[in-house]
């Protein structure tokens, strides 16, 4: 018998969906780390579903960086405006009975997406259900999953993920439990964000306690989980070949930053933002990075990383990013290639600054190519 649940919410009753029009599937609560990507729970992230993220009045549609399912972990990545970065703290300072603070969106619909906060304390440090959680009394109910925990310092150290099933409890061991909840402790976190390359802040000083519910109601926000629509048949996708594709892309060194074809080797992170025109459902865009002149770094036409997205239709915010190594990005030229169902759709060249030029390309400037 099943003693826990995860605290995503499935919202299928006709009544809830009147009480939240457009939302379908499913809703979980994320937070932003960065100015653009959101931790969430792995189990709020269905293979092939839609997800979109909102907070207030904005609401954009967000990609899948990655999942960890062994952890419980997803990163996404998403763009709104005026949103504020939660800062990651150490859950191994947490002592038995220390505050925490619950932030996220239960039963959204039926209860509405204003924001829900719930205090409580740290009970213990659970090695259970083969996971390495944390239990805390505060309350967490469905919906609430991937949502931030915080400490006095508003410092993010656990994620909430699931609780005791009270029914299931009940029957097995004829008593209620009361306040039974878990969460996926911060170390694991950023563990795995610093395994991913993936940019976050944690606390420089051990700061006085501050108001936690300013410092997270700017960067929780709400998962909204569309289950995933049919591929269209091969056939189908053949015969689209030959309706014109067109896609629009510019480099960036941010999400709100000005076009560039120049950057840093200490960048954090490239973007290729695009917009597409005749894309449809189930239409796929490939994006591949490739080093063509870094000197010893790597030989001519060196793949870097390629990522694929399977689109709903046409979108006027795409995003294809791609992290600095460890080491910095080696100077020299490079391009991206942008493909849609194979086909070749627009190639961006960049360059990486102070890369000792070739005699054959002493001379050349970097150029983009295409729309």
């Amino acid at each position: 018998m099943r003693l826990f649940f995860y605290a995503g919410v499935a919202i299928l009753a006709p009544t809830l969906l009147a009480a939240l029009p457009g939302m379908a599937g499913g809703t979980c609560t994320g937070f932003y780390i960065d100015e653009v990507h959101v931790v969430t729970c792995g189990h709020c992230v269905p293979r092939g579903a839609s997800l979109e993220i909102t907070r207030g009045t904005s609401r954009a549609r967000a990609d899948v960086t990655f999942v960890d399912g062994n952890l419980d972990i997803a990163v996404l990545s998403c763009s709104l405006p005026n949103v504020k970065a939660l800062q990651i703290g150490d859950s191994d300072t947490l002592q038995l009975l220390d505050d925490v603070y619950v932030f996220g969106y239960p039963l959204a619909g039926a209860l509405g997406v204003e924001l829900s906060a719930s205090q409580g304390k740290l009970n213990a440090r659970r090695g259970a259900f083969g996971k390495n959680w944390l239990q805390v009394d505060a309350v967490i109910n469905p919906g609430n999953s991937g949502g931030p925990i915080v400490n006095r310092q508003g410092e993010v150290v656990g994620i909430a993920v699931a609780k005791l099933a009270p029914l299931a409890v009940t029957q097995s061991l004829r008593l209620l439990p009361e306040r039974i909840n878990f969460a996926i402790p911060s170390s694991a976190l950023r563990s795995r964000l610093t395994q991913a390359e993936i940019p976050f802040a944690t606390p420089k000083t051990k700061d006085q306690p501050k108001d936690v519910f300013a410092a997270a109601k700017e960067a929780t926000v709400l998962l909204l989980i569309a289950p995933a629509k049919p591929s269209p048949s091969p056939a189908q996708i053949a015969t689209r070949k030959a309706v014109s594709v067109l896609v629009r892309a510019f480099m960036t060194a941010g999400p709100r930053n000005d076009p560039t074809k120049t950057f840093m080797p200490d960048t954090p992170k490239l973007y290729a933002m695009f917009k597409t025109e005749g894309v449809t459902n189930g239409d796929k865009i490939r994006a591949v990075w490739i080093a063509d002149d870094v000197g010893q770094a790597a030989p001519a036409g060196t793949k870097i990383d390629e990522k694929t997205l399977t689109m709903e239709g046409d979108t006027d915010d795409g995003v294809f990013s791609l992290s600095k190594p460890t080491k910095g990005w080696p100077p020299g030229k490079y391009h991206l290639e942008i493909y849609v169902n194979g086909d070749l759709a627009t190639k961006l060249n960049f360059a990486i600054k102070g890369a000792p030029k070739s005699k054959k390309h002493a001379d050349e400037e970097v150029e983009e190519s295409g729309d």
